[in-house]
């Protein structure tokens, strides 16, 4: 990989994105210095923190690094185990007993991409304005980091999985409904809230489910 052309790519991201060095290094949960290393290439980066990047702009490793993209056809018959839940308590994907499972689907990798995914089904209309309307699932890929304006599904210490739109400042981290009923206020976390936990960010949805 080269440090200094990634460091750029990083750069160009952020400019496009209207972020500072600041705003990104507060996503991404680091410092502004260490930030500042990564785009110059005056620091590799780890693998970790590429792919939260690469999360956060909704751009493939592969891009950020450089690496040509191989087309395998066996990727058109490669699917993507999905579970749907009707409620969300835990960020432990594995033990169901605590996630109540309504269906396991599987959707094709090559239009998901890769990582881990799961669906939720949306119980009220907080999020109508986007086009997802109270019984639809939204399938969202397991993540913990996310861009300004993503619809993103969370947890707050022991309560069930919410979702809404994100956004975040230097001190806090908003989540904003988008729904025609003005009943629905804005949740605010402080940004260093250790109980406040991003599981996945929505890429798909689909219509309502019985």
């Amino acid at each position: 990989m080269d440090s200094v052309l990634t460091g750029k790519k990083i750069r160009a991201l952020r400019h496009s994105a209207g972020l500072t060095l600041e705003q990104l290094a507060t996503a991404l949960k680091i410092k502004k210095n260490m930030l500042s290393y990564y785009e110059l290439g005056k620091s590799a980066i780890s693998a970790d923190l590429l792919s939260k990047i690469a999360d956060y702009f909704d751009v493939s490793l592969d891009f950020l690094t450089e690496r040509p993209y191989v087309f395998n056809e066996s990727q058109l018959d490669s699917p993507c185990k999905c579970c749907i839940y009707s409620k969300i308590t835990t960020d432990d994907f594995s033990d169901n007993d605590n996630n109540q499972l309504l269906h396991t689907i599987t959707l094709p990798e090559y239009l998901m991409g890769k990582g881990n995914f799961f669906g939720l089904k949306i119980t009220d209309d907080s999020l109508n304005m986007k086009n997802i309307p109270k019984g639809a699932v939204v399938i969202a890929r397991e993540q913990d980091i996310a861009s300004m304006g993503s619809v993103v599904i969370y947890i707050y210490k022991d309560g069930p999985a919410k979702y809404g739109i994100y956004s975040f400042t230097n001190e806090n981290v908003i989540i904003s409904p988008c729904s025609q009923n003005s009943g629905y206020k804005p949740e605010i976390f402080k940004i260093d809230d250790a109980d406040f936990k991003i599981i996945g960010k929505v890429t798909w949805v689909l219509g309502p489910v019985a």
